[in-house]
C-alpha cells in the first residue's frame, strides 16, 4: 500500500543528536497544523538548548503552551509523538500517544527487534494479542498526546545501546499495518539495500508500509 498523503512531520536535530517523528491527528480539522507547530518549537528548543540529557518535561510543556496558544487549533487537534536521542552508553527514549520506538539490534547475519515502546490507546490497556489489536475498531482512540486542550503525561525510557544498534520511529500509519515479525522481515530485507543506495529506510517504510 503506498500513501499518496504523508501527514508525518520529521527532523533531525543533529546538534541535539536527536531525531523526532510527530503523527498528526485531525480530530478538530487541522491536525497538520498541530504537528508542524510542534515539530517546530521542538527543533527551536533542542538547537537553543543542546545539552543532554534533553529536560523532557520542560521541552513538552513548552510545546503544549505553543499548541494551547495557537488560535487555529481546536479540541480535536493533536499529536502523537515518537522521539529518539542518542546518548553515549544510552538511548533516550520519548514516546507520547500510539507513534513507537524500535530498537533493533544486530543478530547473526541480520536484525531483530530487542524492544519497542508500548502504545499509549485504549486498545493498549486491554489483553489483546499483537494481531487482535491491529484489528480492533477503537485501536486509534489515544489516552495521551499532544494537544490544543489537556494534560500531557511525560515518561522518558531508557534503553541500553549496544554496537551498531539502531532506533526506528514510526507512526500508527506503519504498526497498524505491520506485526513486530513482519516489520523484522522488512527491516532485514530492505534496510541494507537502503544505505547502500544512500535512501533513508523509515521514509521508505512511511510510503511503502
Amino acid at each position: 500500500k503506498k500513501y499518496e498523503k504523508n501527514e508525518d512531520g520529521v527532523a533531525v536535530v543533529p546538534e541535539a543528536k536527536t531525531a523526532i517523528l510527530e503523527d498528526a491527528m485531525g480530530g478538530g480539522g487541522n491536525g497538520v497544523v498541530a504537528s508542524r507547530l510542534a515539530l517546530t518549537e521542538m527543533i527551536k528548543y533542542l538547537r537553543t538548548n543542546p545539552g543532554l540529557p534533553i529536560d523532557y518535561k520542560e521541552l513538552i510543556e513548552l510545546v503544549q503552551g505553543e499548541m494551547r496558544s495557537a488560535s487555529e487549533l481546536n479540541g480535536g487537534d493533536g499529536v502523537a509523538l515518537a522521539m529518539a536521542t542518542k546518548l553515549s552508553a544510552r538511548w533516550g527514549i520519548l514516546r507520547i500517544g500510539d507513534s513507537r520506538a524500535y530498537h533493533i539490534v544486530p543478530s547473526g547475519n541480520g536484525w531483530r527487534i530487542a524492544e519497542r515502546t508500548k502504545d499509549e490507546g485504549l486498545v493498549a490497556s486491554l489483553n489483546l494479542t499483537e494481531l487482535e489489536a491491529m484489528a480492533n475498531g477503537r485501536r486509534n482512540i489515544i489516552t495521551n498526546s499532544l494537544a490544543h486542550v489537556g494534560d500531557v503525561a511525560v515518561a522518558p525510557i531508557i534503553w541500553n545501546r549496544v554496537q551498531n544498534d539502531k532506533v526506528l520511529l514510526v507512526s500508527d500509519g506503519v504498526h497498524e499495518t505491520m506485526t513486530d515479525e513482519e516489520l523484522t522481515y522488512v527491516f532485514n530485507k530492505y534496510y541494507p539495500e537502503c544505505v547502500k543506495r544512500g535512501l533513508n529506510f523509515a521514509t521508505f517504510l512511511v510510503y511503502y508500509a
